[in-house]
């Protein structure tokens, strides 16, 4: 639940343009984000994000049934996480 809050929040500060990339695809103009948890969590969507997949992966009858899939969630975010750090983008 702390993972998906998290994410939840994130959401919330960006707003829904600037979730669904907006300012990436031109939408909105770009922003710097400083209301909580921006500017105090680094990269807080894709952090909470990952937390609550690795939570839901303790599920037993999930991780029995398809035990590939929270482990390649979180590899695709933690490239996703890596390409926003080293700041990766097609310009």
């Amino acid at each position: 639940g702390f993972g998906f809050g998290l994410a939840a929040l994130a959401t919330d500060a960006l707003g829904p343009d600037r979730t669904w990339f907006g300012s990436e695809l031109g939408i909105c103009a770009p922003a710097r984000i400083e209301r909580f948890p921006y500017g105090s969590i680094p990269h807080p969507m894709i952090l909470g994000s990952m937390v609550g997949l690795i939570g839901i992966a303790a599920l037993d009858p999930l991780r029995s049934a398809w035990p590939w899939l929270v482990p390649t969630h979180v590899a695709f975010y933690a490239a996703h996480l890596l390409q926003e750090i080293l700041d990766l983008h097609v310009r």
